[in-house]
């Protein structure tokens, strides 16, 4: 919240703990989203009268927290895995899965952190299965 105070930026307290959220304890990171989001702020006021675009229809965006590319790679693929849980997975399916895991290796993705990322995003879905279970 210091860091918002002194670039004079109105930071709500919802935004403020998406950001602690999505930053996985990294300050770093922190302070990029709080400058993305300063970026993006100015920008919106900026075009305030010639964007017809809504904030929330911005692909790069979670909660109106600016994400990185590889993060939302990994989203859509844990996505994809997901929804192959619905039917039986053919094997175009799992060549598509194995395509997208080593284009993020490609760009020098640390696999420790392609792993953790996608054990973030079926946790919840573990946990609400387990739910129904009982």
């Amino acid at each position: 919240n210091t860091s918002d105070r002194k670039e004079k930026m109105d930071l709500s307290e919802m935004v403020a703990v998406n950001i602690a959220r999505e930053c996985d304890r990294n300050i770093r990171r922190a302070i990029l989203m709080l400058e993305a989001l300063h970026v993006q702020i100015r920008n919106n006021a900026i075009d305030n009268n010639t964007s017809d675009k809504d904030e929330n229809n911005d692909n790069n965006t979670i909660d109106g927290i600016q994400t990185t590319d590889w993060q939302l790679y990994i989203r859509r693929l844990a996505d994809d895995i997901i929804n192959m849980t619905d039917e039986p997975p053919t094997i175009e399916k799992l060549l598509t899965v194995r395509e997208k895991l080593y284009k993020l290796l490609e760009h020098c993705i640390p696999p420790s952190v392609v792993l953790k990322t996608l054990f973030q995003h079926f946790l919840p879905n573990i946990m609400s299965t387990d739910d129904d279970d009982d």
